[in-house]
């Protein structure tokens, strides 16, 4: 899916988002400015997240709680190797059915072993996005 969106309609695709896919792990690229954590938290929003939501880019992992579970809100920006992931406790956190919002994943996807929804946004004009979702599949 291929879509072009107002930055004030970010809830109307955060809900289609959760509404229509059912993977627990979501990957999201994009420059830095196109709207990858205010997409995060209009996601957390629609899970009804009771904590604050905010940008992990100092401390790597922010665990937020909703009412069937945790959301892990990673941002992998200043990652440089897989044993960074491993030290920090990566495998725990993608696979424990909860759902898991990565910032800048290229580095964890050789680790991945469940299906997972690629999302990239690109800053289309001032306060307008495109936005394409890919269900990955493992093993394709």
């Amino acid at each position: 899916m291929i879509e072009i969106f107002e930055l004030n309609d970010i809830d109307n695709i955060a809900a289609k988002i959760i509404n229509n896919y059912a993977a627990k792990i979501y990957c999201f690229e994009g420059e830095m400015g196109s709207g990858k954590t205010t997409l995060i938290t209009a996601l957390a929003n629609q899970l009804k997240v009771s904590d604050h939501v905010s940008s992990p880019t100092y401390s790597l992992v922010n665990e937020y709680h909703y009412t069937e579970g945790k959301i892990y809100h990673l941002d992998l920006f200043r990652i440089k190797n897989i044993q960074e992931l491993l030290d920090i406790g990566i495998l725990d956190i993608l696979y424990n059915n909860q759902y898991c919002f990565i910032e800048w994943p290229q580095i964890v996807k050789p680790l991945l072993e469940e299906d997972y929804i690629d999302i990239t946004l690109t800053k289309y004009a001032e306060n307008s996005r495109s936005i394409e979702i890919n269900l990955s599949k493992i093993g394709d």
